[in-house]
Order: structure tokens, then C-alpha cells, then sequence
């Protein structure tokens, strides 16, 4: 596969350490600069890695305004560069001055591991997911649209700007290029691409620091709660499912949901035993997940209303008491958003283009909404057409299948054998919650009171477990009822729940045998899945090819992509070729049928940038869809001067019958993927 670039293909153990590095050094910067605002202006003591975490979902957000508007302006090298400049030197000072209290810390890991054996099962899975995000560098690669991300910071660097597409450019297959943008400068304080063996690579360490972070955040709510070691069996509960460890292996909407989840829900927890704590955290939440990802903030919004409702958080607390320097922090948190959404609404017509609902596209009514294409209903539009009422809501949750299984079954609770796995993968993983977690559930609902050391009573941590499922569901039946990723949600937020009642069931053992049984259980189970079967859409394989490629160095470039794909290193080689054929020709450009997967090999290979490229489905091309001849659908692609066009890797109702669509589809000419015009 040829040109891909050097930060792609280079793997060895020393590019791994050193890019490890710089992103642990960028975290300290950030964790530096979030505890100078949080000594002054915050004064809630928290536990350190609560801290680390908070930096690193707030200080990029409140730094993206400044990159942005530099980007816009043609400065985003030097605001990159100079915000990575300044955040190393303050990380580094950071941990210098700090070494000394650091250093404790380092020695008792030992002596910690020892006394708890589950937390280093735990970190053994986090190891993994370091390990597999960074050998496989390809966001996304089978299916959706994060890829383009790659696309995007290589063009922003090249550039040096930041381009807010023109409307009569956006269309369904491009749309992650306008949204959110957060994203895009939040990811690229973690790349190095003046360095062409780096690029971009430190950037798909994060998954897996997310999963550190994710749990060290249960292990903080489980402490909380009465038993630390029991945040190791929930993080263990819920990273093996088939979307979770997608979250932390892999570059997706995703990508920080855990991490919000599980401060959220940390906090909550606090709330419930102490009675007192702070409602910015939940604030931040909020504000970071409207754009980020908002399917988090929906649930987040719930479950506070639930929370303040069953007054485990009381009202009052929200109530302000203002300084200087709490009113210019609110106003730093709450800046990324009102930019943004002002910026979607000065150039589309609508705050939140182009993920709408049904409410703001009647409130707002962007005449480029219907670019967005028949898949564009995406993530956070209402799954249910307006006006259906109770009765037919739950009846078509219920009647709605995945994967050939009731959607309920499949997602909540797994008790039916697939192909290439059985009950145990089920009981264990599952897609989205596992039987054992969902059932864990159920019986710390039933059996609170049996669990010994519990620092909340029963009745109150039974009203927690309660407003996290009414949030939860309330959202679920009035947006997202059957969303495939939507239910993962709700297991970072139950979890502890269910990890205390296994852990109190397990440590009934001998000599604490328990505990560290069951999180070898779930790590075997989850790591034996991965060794046949990967994170993701790829391929059955009972080769162990998955462990192999864990050691750097181990296998080309384009095989490593091939497994993670699904593919085979001929036809990706082959897409390339043809590819590069078709932009070397000059003879006209090139129609894109489909984002996800068709652009996997132009958005890696970076030959053009993919806000310019011309999608079937975007209205400059509708004389090709509306075509219904095959002499017109030539005509139509001769006027719009394209002489290639990419054959479609999905289906695309409701135009399949057109010329367009059949040609392509059914074409058996020399050019398997990248077919000339002449060819049809």
C-alpha cells in the first residue's frame, strides 16, 4: 500500500516510550495549569486522579476558543505550538517540584498490588488497551467517520487554518469535518506533526489513558462507597463489551464518554455518602458533553434532575454565590460552547448544525439540513417520528431487533449464544452490558443491606442506583429508544453497584481468593475474545494474529490495517493503487459514493483534503441521483467534470435502484474500486 505516511508505518519500542511520554508530559502540563484555577478559584479537595481528569476534560475545552480563532485566522501552527510549548514546561515543572511527593507513591505500588491483586488485573487490561490503540492507528477503520479526523489535522497543519466548510460543501459523509470542532483542537495538543515519524500517532495513546483514568475514577466511587478494590471489578465489568473497548482502544465520538460518565457519576456518589460536595463538576459535564457528545449530556441532565428530585443533591446548592473568579471560570467553560454554536448558526442557520433534533430543526429550520443525506438522522436526532405516541414507543423498542436478536436482549441482557461466541462471552462481555453485569444489578437493588461496610445506607444508595435508571431510561424512551451505542451509556454509571455486591459475594472465599478469581474471570474472558476476534468489525481469526501484533514491529503496515478492517492487504493495496491512478490522471475529479467505509484509504493516504471532494449525496451532485437513465446519469457526470467514481461499500435507500448506484455496484471492469467513467 504505498505512501502511507511515516508516523503510520513507524513501530518500534522507543518511538512507542517516547510518544507515551510527551502525552503523560502534555496530562501533567494540563493537570498543572487546572490546579493553579482550582487552588484559587474551586477549594474542593479531591483525590489526585479526580484532578487529572478534570484537567484533561477542561483545560482543552477552555483553550479551544483561542486555538480556534488562531486557526480561523491562519495562526493555528504557532497557537498549537506555542500552547504544547508552554504545557511541557509546565508539566515538567509540575512533577519536578512535586517528586518528592510522587515518589511514596511509586514505591507503595508494589505493596498497593499485593494487598489488592484485582487492581493489577485491571491495569493489565489498561496495558492492553494502550498497547492495541497505539499498534493500530487507523480511528474508526471499518465503519463511521473518525478517520476524517486524520484527514482534518494533517490539512490544518499543512494549511495552517482552520476551513468552516461553505454550506453547498456539507453533506452527510463530511460533516465530522464542522463537528464538533472541540474535538479536532482537543486531539491535536497530542500530535507532533513537524516530526514526520510522529505525527500523529501520541494522539491514539489516549483511549487507552482514558481507560486508566475511567479506572481510577471507579476505584474513587467505590472507595466512597466502603470497598476501593471493588472500583477494580467494575471497570473490569464493563471494559471488555463490545462498544466499551471500542471507546478505549479506538478514536470515536466516544472517545471521552467514559470519562464523563464516570466523573459524573463520582461525584453523585460523593453527594450520596457525604452529603455535601460541588455542583461544578456536574456543570462541567454538561458543558463539555453539548458538544462533545450529546447523547452524555442528555443522560447527565436526567440523572442530575432525578438526583436534585430525590434530593440526594439539594437544590440550594445550585444556587450561586459569585466572585470575580468563579463568574470568569463559568464563563471560560461556557465560551467553547456559545462559539460554536454561534459559528454553526452564522454560517448554516442553526446553533447545532448538523446534528439536529426534531425540535431545532423546527425552531431553526437550516435550509442545508437536508444535505445531511438519508443516513443523516445520526446520533442525536429523536429515533421515533414525531407524534408516536406511549403505547407505540415501547412497542417498537420492543419489537426492534440487533443483529438478528430482540434489541433488549442484545443490549441488556445477552442470554443467547452467537456465532463465534457462546454464553460465556455474553455472561461476561456482551455488546453493550454483559448478563453479569446487568444481573448484578438487579441483586444489589434487592440485596444493599447484605453488602458489609456499604458507607451509604442501603435505602439511599438504592435512590442513586434509582435516579441513574430514570435519567437513563426517560432520555432513552424519548430520543434514543433503540440507538445501538445508546445503552453502554448506562453501565459506566451502574457498575460500582453491581461490582460491590460480586465483590461482598466473592470475598466470602478463603484467604481473599475471591476478588482476584473473579477479575482473572473477566480479564480472560475479555482478552480471549480480543485474541480471536478483536475490538471492532473485524474478522473471526483463530490465528492469535491480534497478540502478534501487539509486539511493535510485528507485520506491515497495511496487514496491521487489513486485520482492523477487516480487509485484505491486496484489496486495500489494490483501492490505493487505483486510487493514486485516478488523481495522477488529472482527466477530472473523483465521485465519492459513501463516507463510511469508502473514504478509509483517501482520508489515510492525505492526498487531497476531503472538505473539497464531491459525495454522491451532497446537492451538487443530484443530477447524477436524480438521473434515471443510464445516458443521463453519463451526461450528469460528464457536467460536473468527474471521470472517476468510487464504487459504494453500503446501500443507500432509498436510490439503490438508480443508474448511479446499479452501475457501480454491478460493475465487473478492469477497475475494481476507483472506476473510470469510461469504464461504465
Amino acid at each position: 500500500m504505498p505512501g502511507l505516511p511515516a508516523d503510520f508505518t513507524a513501530s518500534n519500542v522507543p518511538i512507542l516510550v517516547i510518544e507515551l511520554a510527551f502525552v503523560l508530559l502534555i496530562i501533567a502540563g494540563l493537570t498543572a495549569v487546572w490546579c493553579c484555577v482550582r487552588d484559587r478559584v474551586i477549594r474542593h479537595d479531591a483525590p489526585a486522579w479526580v484532578v487529572a481528569t478534570e484537567a484533561l476534560l477542561a483545560v482543552p475545552w477552555v483553550l479551544f476558543p483561542v486555538i480556534f480563532l488562531a486557526a480561523v485566522a491562519g495562526g493555528y501552527r504557532v497557537a498549537l505550538v506555542a500552547t504544547q510549548v508552554v504545557l511541557a514546561a509546565a508539566g515538567a515543572v509540575w512533577l519536578w517540584r512535586r517528586r518528592a511527593a510522587l515518589r511514596p507513591g511509586w514505591r507503595s505500588l508494589g505493596g498497593t498490588l499485593r494487598r489488592d491483586p484485582a487492581y493489577g488485573i485491571a491495569l493489565a487490561a489498561v496495558a492492553l488497551f494502550v498497547l492495541w490503540g497505539w499498534a493500530m492507528p487507523f480511528p474508526e477503520a471499518f465503519n463511521g467517520h473518525q478517520h476524517d479526523l486524520v484527514n482534518l489535522l494533517r490539512h490544518m497543519w499543512e494549511s495552517g487554518e482552520y476551513d468552516v466548510l461553505a454550506p453547498e460543501k456539507v453533506s452527510y459523509d463530511n460533516n465530522i469535518l464542522i463537528w464538533p470542532a472541540p474535538f479536532a483542537t482537543f486531539l491535536s495538543l497530542f500530535t507532533v506533526q513537524g516530526i514526520d515519524d510522529v505525527g500523529l500517532r501520541p494522539m491514539f495513546l489516549l483511549p487507552g489513558v482514558g481507560a486508566l483514568l475511567t479506572l481510577q475514577l471507579l476505584r474513587a466511587t467505590t472507595r466512597e462507597l466502603g470497598h476501593e478494590s471493588a472500583g477494580s471489578i467494575a471497570f473490569l465489568l464493563v471494559a471488555f463489551s463490545y462498544y466499551a473497548s471500542s471507546d478505549f482502544t479506538d478514536i470515536t465520538f466516544d472517545l471521552l464518554s467514559p470519562l464523563l460518565l464516570a466523573y459524573f457519576s463520582y461525584h453523585a456518589v460523593r453527594w450520596a455518602v457525604r452529603r455535601e460536595g460541588a455542583v461544578w463538576p456536574f456543570l462541567l459535564v454538561l458543558a463539555v458533553s453539548f458538544l462533545i457528545r450529546r447523547q452524555v449530556f442528555l443522560i447527565a441532565a436526567a440523572v442530575l434532575l432525578a438526583l436534585v428530585v430525590l434530593r440526594l443533591v439539594p437544590w440550594r446548592a445550585f444556587v450561586p454565590r459569585p466572585t470575580g473568579a468563579r463568574v470568569m471560570l463559568a464563563a471560560a467553560v461556557l465560551a467553547p460552547a456559545l462559539l460554536w454554536c454561534g459559528v454553526m448558526w452564522a454560517q448554516y442557520e442553526s446553533p447545532l448544525f448538523p446534528h439536529e433534533t426534531e425540535l431545532t430543526e423546527k425552531v431553526f429550520e437550516s435550509p442545508y439540513q437536508a444535505a445531511q443525506g438519508t443516513q443523516g438522522a445520526g446520533d442525536s436526532a429523536p429515533v421515533f417520528a414525531s407524534g408516536s405516541g406511549p403505547t407505540e414507543r415501547i412497542r417498537r423498542f420492543f419489537e426492534a431487533r440487533s443483529e438478528g436478536h430482540p434489541f433488549v436482549l442484545a443490549h441488556y441482557l445477552p442470554v443467547f449464544k452467537t456465532d463465534g461466541s457462546g454464553l460465556l462471552k455474553n455472561a461476561a462481555t456482551g455488546v453493550s452490558l454483559s448478563v453479569l453485569l446487568t444481573l448484578s444489578v438487579v441483586a444489589f437493588a434487592l440485596l444493599a443491606g447484605r453488602v458489609r461496610g456499604l458507607a451509604v445506607p442501603p435505602g439511599r444508595a438504592r435512590l442513586l442506583l434509582l435516579a441513574y435508571l430514570a435519567g437513563f431510561l426517560v432520555v432513552g424512551y424519548q430520543f434514543f429508544g433503540s440507538y445501538p451505542k445508546y445503552p453502554h451509556y448506562l453501565a459506566f454509571l451502574v457498575a460500582p453497584f453491581a461490582a460491590l455486591i460480586l465483590f461482598e459475594a466473592a470475598r466470602r472465599l478463603p484467604r481473599a481468593l475471591g476478588p482476584p478469581l473473579l477479575a482473572l474471570a473477566l480479564l480472560g474472558a475479555g482478552t480471549g475474545l480480543w485474541a480471536v476476534n478483536t475490538w471492532g468489525h473485524a474478522a473471526w481469526d483463530s490465528s492469535l494474529a491480534n497478540v502478534k501484533f501487539l509486539v511493535p514491529g510485528y507485520g506491515t503496515p497495511v496487514e496491521r490495517l487489513a486485520r482492523d478492517t477487516g480487509r485484505s492487504p491486496a484489496d486495500l493495496a489494490r483501492e490505493a493503487d487505483e486510487y493514486d491512478r485516478a488523481l495522477a490522471s488529472r482527466r477530472g475529479r473523483i465521485l465519492y459514493m459513501d463516507h463510511e467505509p469508502g473514504a478509509l484509504v483517501p482520508a489515510l493516504l492525505d492526498r487531497e483534503f476531503l472538505g473539497d471532494v464531491l459525495y454522491v449525496e451532497n446537492p451538487r451532485a443530484r443530477a447524477v441521483i436524480d438521473a434515471r437513465t443510464k445516458p443521463a446519469m453519463l451526461a450528469a457526470l460528464r457536467r460536473l467534470g468527474v471521470a472517476y467514481v468510487y464504487r459504494p461499500g453500503r446501500g443507500h435507500e432509498p436510490f439503490d435502484d438508480r443508474p448511479i448506484f446499479r452501475e457501480t455496484r454491478d460493475h465487473r471492469g478492469p477497475s475494481r474500486t476507483v472506476i473510470p467513467v469510461g469504464e461504465l
